[in-house]
């Protein structure tokens, strides 16, 4: 083990089910790392949002173990079932469509507590109980085999990112514009908060006030990374990168004969979700370059504590969205029903279907391209952890 290694994070962004991606890019890291006999933790700050706020609270249940933390993940999206994820008899669906009508159809006519989303999510908190141990995380902390675990939710009465975190150092809270990092005793609602996708899952209510997906609000998901004391981040994001040609291209040949929920949901979704980890990974690089041309002694005289970062992204090799909706003839029945609703085909709505494709047939495929991807990444990868 390195002397004075460096305090490395994990920074994982939201996407519902495309997540399983990042379980295998992480399963590849830590084979990699096994393989070279890095010994050492490879992380010990873990912060995320949405379905990355998931993968990374397992994670950090298991910070001292992370070939075990990486098999926990990979086997928990590997076994998932949609009905892991929501309620998804018949008689829950129907409940929820005749609510929504009901309510639509009647207006303000009857005082009663209004419907704020689709689907329901309950069976995700009892998959999760089990799974993610927050006991362990702090006896991590205390043990200082863990440094910091951040998870961002999205208040609905203020309109702010909230960085909810625990650390094992003297970390007081930041605040930004519109964002806010607040320490606290992390528990499973945190994780259930930082899940629910706006319409489509119900808020959770944390103390006074109710809390929404986390990607909704947060643009810049390395900052409770950094915050927490991450001098290297590794951030697995869950968009396929185009090239300036590629976006001309596909802008100028696509075309629609007509559009439905779901084309307009997805694009929303990708927007929350997909844009703000590759918008906050250029700021830290011009943030890197500036700082270059400032003598390193100044460095403890600049405001905010500014640092050079060193960061790596690892992104998906081929289109998420088009792999789930090649695949959607393969779902579930219920689950193509629900897709269906929504107008997704397969040439429509591909994105819609890459978030709620909680089954086998998607989620297996993930892994193997996440895992494909992380091994084609050897080289940069041994070269961030010092390997």
């Amino acid at each position: 083990m390195a002397k004075n290694p460096k305090t490395r994070g994990l920074v994982l962004s939201g996407g519902g089910a495309r997540a399983a991606y990042q379980a295998g890019v992480l399963k590849a890291i830590s084979d990699l790392l096994t393989e070279a006999g890095f010994e050492e933790p490879p992380f010990t700050v873990f912060t995320g949002e949405s379905a990355g706020a998931i993968n990374v609270s397992l994670l950090a249940s298991f910070a001292d173990d992370f070939p075990r933390g990486t098999q926990e993940l990979w086997d928990c999206w590997n076994d998932l079932e949609m009905d892991d994820i929501l309620a998804t008899s018949p008689a829950a669906l129907l409940t929820n469509a005749t609510r929504w009508i009901r309510e639509l159809g009647l207006g303000g006519l009857f005082d009663r507590k209004r419907p704020v989303y689709l689907l329901d999510n309950s069976p995700l908190k009892k998959y999760l109980k089990p799974k993610i141990e927050f006991g362990r995380i702090r006896d991590l902390l205390h043990a200082n085999k863990l440094r910091g675990l951040g998870i961002s939710v999205t208040n609905y009465a203020t309109g702010s990112a909230i960085s909810f975190y625990e650390s094992s150092v003297s970390t007081g809270p930041w605040s930004r514009s519109h964002r806010l990092g607040l320490p606290t005793e992390l528990k499973l609602d945190h994780v259930m908060a930082s899940t629910a996708i706006p319409i489509l899952f119900p808020p959770v209510r944390i103390g006074q006030s109710y809390y929404g997906d986390g990607s909704v609000r947060l643009k810049a998901p390395l900052s409770p990374a950094i915050h927490l004391g991450a001098e290297s981040i590794l951030a697995i994001g869950l968009r396929y990168y185009r090239t300036a040609q590629q976006t001309l291209e596909i802008n100028e040949n696509w075309k629609m004969s007509a559009i439905s929920i779901a084309d307009v949901a997805g694009v929303l979704l990708n927007a929350g979700f997909l844009d703000n980890l590759d918008g906050d990974l250029e700021r830290l690089e011009r943030i890197n370059n500036t700082l270059r041309l400032i003598p390193r002694i100044k460095h403890k005289e600049l405001p905010n504590e500014l640092r050079p970062i060193t960061t790596l992204a690892m992104r998906p090799s081929e289109d998420l969205g088009r792999l789930a909706a090649e695949n959607i003839e393969t779902f579930g029945i219920l689950l193509k029903f629900l897709l269906k609703g929504l107008g997704s085909t397969r040439s429509s709505g591909a994105d819609l279907v890459s978030y709620l494709a909680f089954d086998k047939a998607y989620t297996r495929k993930l892994l193997k391209l996440g895992y494909a991807d992380g091994l084609a990444q050897k080289e940069a990868l041994l070269e961030f952890f010092g390997a």
